[in-house]
């Protein structure tokens, strides 16, 4: 739940502030399209800046393996 919430408020924020520095161009006569279109790719980059972020944490806070169930450097990449 936290994980779903905390997505959540970071896409709301990053569509607030998005908008804040959209709408001083629009108001000054530009096109509304290219900031329409940068809607979808925001969306797109605060999720994976999310996922990246999870990820990093799940790795830092792993459970350590005995020395005989460790995999190395070859095989991560592989499972990669």
């Amino acid at each position: 739940m936290w994980t779903a919430l905390t997505l959540a408020l970071t896409v709301v924020a990053a569509g607030v502030a998005y908008g804040a520095w959209a709408w001083p161009y629009i108001t000054q006569g530009a096109s509304v399209w290219p900031f329409v279109l940068g809607v979808p790719a925001l969306y797109l980059a605060v999720v994976a800046f999310c996922v990246a972020w999870y990820f990093l944490l799940a790795w830092v806070f792993r459970a350590r393996r005995p020395r005989d169930m460790q995999i190395g450097v070859r095989a991560t990449l592989r499972l990669i």
